[in-house]
């Protein structure tokens, strides 16, 4: 049996370690949501599912470029540019069926399509000895 090299398991880790961020981060919207504060339209078992896929596709998004940076801040910045821009297309648009709102919404199937491809993207290109030397100590 081959042995990975630690660069592989380090590879494995930090991978690991921003889908599970994404996931944490995903949990931590839910009560929100329950609450009706967030994510409120349509159907909560489209909903739900929906923006935890995608809250877990941003999180390797945002994990990769904070570890990329060795800085927390273009990862925040990254961030609230994303919750900007749908508070803006929230204010300009007037979505006149759920369909399209599982479809075209913040949490839609577009924006799954497009953050899955970049991250699976990242996921398959990227490598831990891209990272600041300084990340190198997992």
């Amino acid at each position: 049996m081959e042995r990975l090299s630690s660069t592989k398991v380090n590879n494995a880790r930090w991978k690991k370690a921003v889908l599970l961020t994404g996931f944490i981060h995903a949990i931590f919207h839910i009560p929100l949501m329950l609450a009706g504060l967030y994510h409120s339209e349509g159907n909560p078992m489209i909903i739900y599912p929906l923006m935890i896929i995608q809250t877990i596709i941003g999180g390797v998004l945002f994990g990769y470029v904070r570890l990329k940076t060795n800085s927390v801040w273009p990862a925040a910045i990254l961030h609230s540019a994303h919750n900007v821009t749908w508070a803006l297309c929230r204010e300009f648009t007037q979505v006149q069926s759920d369909l399209a709102y599982y479809i075209g919404g913040e949490n839609g199937l577009i924006m799954i399509v497009l953050y899955g491809t970049i991250a699976c993207w990242i996921l398959q290109m990227a490598n831990i000895n891209q990272l600041p030397k300084k990340q190198l100590n997992m």
